[in-house]
């Protein structure tokens, strides 16, 4: 829109400095013809009616010198004022021109620019409620696994309020069975015996509980067997590999011992073929260091040392399990003593029981842990319904944005087409009106000595356009009369008047006073100005009027001349 804004603006301006251009021209090149020949001047005012028949006669004298050199430069100063404001608009036009062909260029840099469907906030609302979605199942979880682990806090606080009551009657209970066991005892066996039948289930119970207690202790016992047993196989394996180790040790330096007596005796050997006077010989002669002495003393006590060592290892080692056990046990009684602690019991049998009330626990556990995956398979079939229906809908927006883009690509070239075959109609309306204007304002101009009644002398403007015309209308009836009773006072002075060209008159419309036929040029240059598709009628220029208006004065000579000869 704004490029065509600016296009009409440019055409506007031009077009303007072209006419008012073209306008001075012609009144340069009338006033130069006026100054060399006076009669044309004055044939050309009579074509025109520009004046009323009392100035008809005075129009022969020729302007004074003076007049037309004030007369052109006054012309002169216009054109160079019109230049001025030509420069100023054509300035201003070439700035324009430049803001247009940046905006251009940024309008092809964001054509280029290929849009991304990760980027669209339709993709981006997607992939928030996606997050918001998966942010509101993890919140439910948690606050079902925060609501479960309160409601057994709860009630295990609950449960420890009730411990020192429930540690009091189970004291009294063990209390009582206590002073029975004992009654029992002193009493004869058959009383006894009885007693002991009633007390039973008692019994029975507290008999299976002490086996569980003895089935953990058993369990526990041969679990700590099996790693003694682990680490007793461990050592026999490390002491087996060490023995052979220092057995080879052993054979070695045996080797090394016999080579060395091998080599003594071999010296000594020497020593005694070699003369009174032999060579001292280390091994033979001189003893020993003390530094040799004490490292052959090490390499034969090496054996007792490292048998000792290993010893040593062992009793570490077994001592090092021994200790482990230990830890383990402290940590079984610690473990079992926090259990104690927790539960404010300190009878096995309510710790059992504890433990066996946890299995409702469990069970409910288990029970909303089956609830939540029955739901979370609820939520991915609705996820997975989901995910189908954004898939088909970014399959319709992917084609919607197919046909969206082929129309985009087709609307350019016919929004262009439109607007240009617009724009032209346009130029040629608007030329039209200004040419129409432009012929009146000169009539008016020219017309203006003539006066009549009721003269309107607003000025020329769209509304006023009519009312101008028809006051044109009468004052060329008037000069027209006024030219008849002049042609007739000059026929009977100079002659007959010579007939109308045929030309000219073959040119006239008998229809109406103001439309002329066009010549062939003039169709031409017609064709040239309007389009294929352009259905409003032609309106005449200020060519055409002046033809209709010559066509006017023409016809009304004639009848003169008909009207005189019948008389």
């Amino acid at each position: 829109m704004g490029g065509q804004g600016l296009a009409k603006t440019l055409g506007t301006h031009e077009e303007e400095v072209a006419e008012l251009q073209r306008r001075f021209n012609a009144l340069a090149e009338q006033r130069k013809a006026s100054s060399e020949n006076p009669a044309l001047l004055f044939t050309k005012d009579l074509n025109l009616g520009s004046f009323s028949a009392s100035r008809l006669r005075n129009s022969l004298a020729p302007q004074s010198k003076e007049e037309t050199e004030a007369e052109l430069k006054r012309l002169d100063a216009q054109i160079i004022d019109l230049r001025k404001r030509h420069d100023k608009l054509h300035d201003s036009n070439s700035r324009k021109r430049r803001q247009a062909e940046q905006l251009s260029n940024k309008l092809k840099a964001l054509q280029l620019q290929k849009f991304t469907g990760d980027e669209s906030p339709q993709t981006q609302l997607a992939r928030a409620e996606e997050d918001l979605v998966a942010q509101a199942q993890r919140y439910d979880e948690a606050h079902r696994c925060r609501l479960t682990y309160e409601q057994i806090i709860s009630r295990l606080k609950r449960e420890r309020v009730n411990y020192p009551a429930e540690l009091q009657t189970i004291e009294e209970k063990l209390a009582q069975k206590e002073r029975e066991l004992g009654r029992e005892r002193s009493l004869p066996p058959t009383g006894g015996h009885q007693r002991g039948r009633q007390c039973t289930p008692h019994r029975e119970s507290e008999y299976e509980q002490l086996l569980l207690l003895s089935h953990d202790a058993h369990m526990s016992k041969q679990a700590a067997k099996q790693e003694l047993s682990k680490f007793e196989a461990i050592i026999a394996e490390e002491r087996r590999s060490r023995e052979g180790e220092l057995q080879q040790r052993r054979k070695v330096l045996q080797s090394k011992q016999q080579k060395v007596d091998e080599l003594d005796k071999s010296e000594k050997a020497r020593a005694c073929a070699g003369g009174p006077n032999p060579r001292p010989m280390i091994y033979a002669t001189e003893p020993p260091r003390p530094a040799e002495q004490e490292r052959r003393a090490g390499r034969l006590e090496a054996p007792g040392k490292s048998g000792t060592e290993s010893a040593r290892a062992s009793a570490e080692t077994t001592l090092k399990l021994i200790e482990l056990e230990r830890h383990k046990i402290a940590a079984y009684e610690a473990a079992f003593s926090q259990i104690k602690d927790a539960t404010g019991v300190a009878d096995v049998n309510e710790v059992i029981q504890k433990f066996t009330t946890q299995e409702e626990t469990h069970q409910s556990l288990l029970a909303m842990k089956s609830d939540a995956e029955g739901r979370i398979e609820e939520l991915r079939e609705a996820n997975a319904r989901e995910q189908a229906e954004v898939e088909r809908l970014q399959h319709a927006l992917g084609e919607a944005e197919q046909a969206k883009g082929q129309a985009a690509a087709r609307g350019p070239n016919d929004s262009r087409d439109a607007t240009e075959k617009e724009r032209q109609r346009w130029k040629r309306l608007w030329r039209t009106q200004v040419n129409v204007k432009a012929a009146v304002q000169h009539l008016m101009d020219t017309l203006a000595p003539v006066k009549v009644d009721d003269e309107n002398t607003a000025p020329l403007s769209d509304e006023t356009l009519l009312d101008h015309l028809r006051q044109i209308e009468t004052k060329l009836s008037i000069v027209a009369a006024a030219f008849l009773e002049e042609s007739e006072h000059h026929a009977e002075l100079l002659g007959p008047v010579e007939a109308v060209p045929p030309e000219a008159a073959r040119r006239m419309t008998p229809s109406s006073g103001f439309r002329v036929a066009p010549s062939h040029d003039d169709e031409a240059e017609e064709d040239e100005r309007s389009g294929p598709d352009d259905d409003e009628e032609d309106v005449p220029d200020r060519y055409q009027l002046k033809e209709s208006a010559l066509a006017l004065v023409g016809r009304s000579t004639k009848r003169g001349k008909k009207k005189k000869a019948t008389e």
